[in-house]
């Protein structure tokens, strides 16, 4: 960034943090907020930063909010006329909730950079889909699009459709679970190994609960699974829904697939320490303080 290295600290500095000031911001906030994005220093106040503040304090519940999310990314600060704004009138024409624009403003602002034309494009194609605009799948999906490249999700479809899933399997999944063509090539490879191999689960049926293949599987499926398994070799468990057993907390996989089975308790707990690499997991009775 060369041009931080000649730009004046009274020219480039004091007047972002006089305006950040102005705006409520703390020392410590403009501190994280130019540490976060030291491009910042070099936007014009007049001309990029205070319009867009001003325009973003008008859309959110609170000024708190807006302080962090300009923390936590302020490049939604400029080039704001050029990226930011059109997308934004994008996603409201689309119908788009002002509640989820902020959400998508506060932890994912990198999208609404996106080009507008390819925006529109992605925006779109999410409608052919038959997302919901006034649910929060809807921008989840754009997101996806946006960030994950076309071959990127071609290739992810395609270790799908290798693990036997059909193309109407891959979008009736995208649609519940978008962020299922977010996970990485390797993760989805073992997941699905796992999953069908290890488990015994069909292709069909993790289709249907997409939203365990973004769980851990070094902590979560693993460990839940291989305590499921022991159950059910000893003639103690039969077959599980997905949802039964990865998707309840810890608390409750100890009470039911643990501590109910007395003579087995302590192997299988000793197991499920040993998987999920902890050296103590609560014992029931902490559980259940």
């Amino acid at each position: 960034m060369p041009q931080l290295l000649v730009a004046s600290p009274e020219r480039s500095l004091q007047p972002k943090i006089d305006f950040f000031k102005s705006k409520g911001f703390s020392t410590s906030d403009i501190c994280k907020t130019i540490v976060n994005n030291p491009l910042i220093l070099i936007r014009s106040v007049q001309v990029q930063i205070a319009p867009a503040f001003d325009f973003f304090d008008d859309m959110f519940p609170s000024r708190d909010k807006l302080i962090k999310a300009v923390m936590r990314n302020s490049s939604i600060l400029y080039d704001f006329k050029i990226y930011v704004e059109p997308n934004i009138k994008l996603l409201r024409e689309a119908g788009v909730p002002i509640s989820h624009v902020i959400r998508l403003i506060e932890y994912c602002p990198r999208q609404l950079k996106a080009n507008p034309k390819r925006f529109k494009e992605v925006l779109q194609e999410i409608k052919e889909m038959k997302f919901d605009p006034f649910k929060f799948q809807f921008v989840v999906a754009i997101y996806v699009n946006v960030t994950v490249g076309k071959s990127s999700l071609a290739r992810r479809k395609g270790i799908y459709r290798k693990w036997g899933w059909t193309d109407g399997n891959i979008f009736a999944a995208f649609r519940n679970h978008p962020w299922c063509l977010v996970i990485s090539d390797d993760k989805i490879e073992a997941m699905m190994d796992y999953l069908v191999n290890g488990l015994g689960y069909s292709a069909s049926s993790i289709s249907s609960n997409p939203w365990v293949l973004s769980m851990s599987l070094k902590r979560r499926i693993i460990p839940r699974g291989s305590v499921i398994l022991v159950l059910q070799s000893k003639g103690l468990g039969r077959k599980l829904g997905l949802g039964t057993i990865f998707r309840c907390n810890e608390k409750i996989f100890l009470d039911k697939f643990i501590f109910r089975h007395e003579k087995e308790a302590d192997d299988l707990l000793k197991l499920y320490q040993a998987n999920l690499g902890k050296e103590q997991v609560h014992k029931r009775k902490e559980c259940n303080d």
